[in-house]
């Protein structure tokens, strides 16, 4: 999916003035094709809070989706729009918004994979979107596993 042009230098947003930034701290800026996320809330605020800009309208708004304790969002491009996804401090990985669909939608956690899950990783090809993931066994044996979206989960 192609982006809306940038054909020279541009201020897309601007932080707020009682802003100082820390310099041991990374904010959050994500772009996915025409919609950039970003936050000036330190990472382990509680009340952290991002804000999702359309660079081609430039309508800015706040993003409730990305909640405090979903971090490195990530994008699936399915055969019906592109879906962000998140992790928790588990590593398990959360639906947060379908792009396609107008308003945000309220984070949940992706169904059908185990508690006990790690390693968990994804594929973004269009039309065969899936996680996979590892699940540490009693003799010590890594069992592996994939789950498609829409789909059930298999060992492979």
């Amino acid at each position: 999916m192609a982006a809306c042009p940038i054909t020279a230098p541009t201020r897309l947003v601007a932080a707020p003035e009682d802003f100082e930034p820390a310099e041991d701290v990374w904010y959050g800026l994500y772009a996915f094709g025409d919609d950039i996320l970003f936050t000036f809330d330190r990472y382990d605020d509680p009340a952290r809070e991002h804000w999702r800009l359309d660079r081609c309208t430039g309508a800015l708004e706040t993003y409730p989706s990305l909640v405090p304790g979903l971090h490195n969002p990530y994008v699936i491009d399915t055969p019906n729009g592109r879906v962000l996804y998140a992790n928790d401090d588990d590593l398990r990985p959360h639906v947060v918004d379908r792009f396609d669909e107008p308003g945000a939608d309220e984070a949940r956690p992706v169904l059908g994979l185990p508690d006990s899950s790690s390693g968990v990783s994804f594929s973004s090809r269009p039309f065969a979107p899936f996680f996979d993931f590892s699940i540490p066994s009693a003799s010590e044996e890594l069992i592996l596993g994939a789950a498609g979206l829409g789909g059930r989960t298999y060992g492979i």
